[in-house]
């Protein structure tokens, strides 16, 4: 399991990534077991020629202390390519699916997308193409969906059910940013 976690540098998305953070480490003690393969990364932008994942762990290991620890002590930098509102969620999911696909396990292989989903509308013609590379070596795509309170909802709900895996939409948020919701 790959947990890709869209983490940008914006004012607008302080709540957002604080909320993230905070349920990764409430969920991973209750859905890692013993022989599990999670990995943590983060995604924004392409940054030139560098990928767009970073990894926030460096390895698949089923230490769900190690993974909430790498996960805390991961501060992704504000440049250029991280202060936007928009990523690139698309070319985040076909490296994640490259990274699975490179994982020697006879186990299923899976995404939790964690996202406002608003992506970069210059890289959507990329979407039928990560859906199809994920299919296309088994991988299914979770989806969690970050909604902002009063604010524009932006959903690609086609990345999960086109690969039969969950679109999960969060409960909208207090304001208070922050807060975790």
């Amino acid at each position: 399991v790959i947990i890709l976690i869209e983490t940008l540098k914006h004012s607008a998305r302080k709540e957002q990534n604080h909320t993230f953070y905070k349920a990764i480490s409430e969920a991973l003690p209750k859905v890692v077991n013993p022989g599990d393969q999670f990995k943590i990364v983060a995604f924004s932008l392409k940054n030139g020629k560098e990928d767009i994942l970073k990894d926030v762990s460096t390895e698949f290991t089923d230490n769900y202390s190690k993974l909430i620890s790498d996960l805390n002590a991961h501060e992704t930098p504000t440049n250029s390519f991280t202060n936007k509102q928009a990523s690139n969620i698309y070319g985040a999911i076909i490296e994640a699916v490259n990274q699975l696909d490179e994982l020697d396990s006879n186990f299923p292989k899976s995404i939790f997308l964690l996202s406002e989903e608003r992506h970069n509308k210059e890289i959507i013609n990329v979407r039928e193409s990560a859906i199809d590379l994920a299919k296309d070596k088994g991988v299914v795509i979770n989806s969690i969906k970050y909604n902002r309170h009063l604010y524009e909802t932006h959903s690609d709900p086609s990345l999960a059910i086109k690969t039969y895996g969950l679109n999960k939409i969060l409960t909208k948020s207090s304001g208070n940013l922050d807060a975790v919701n």
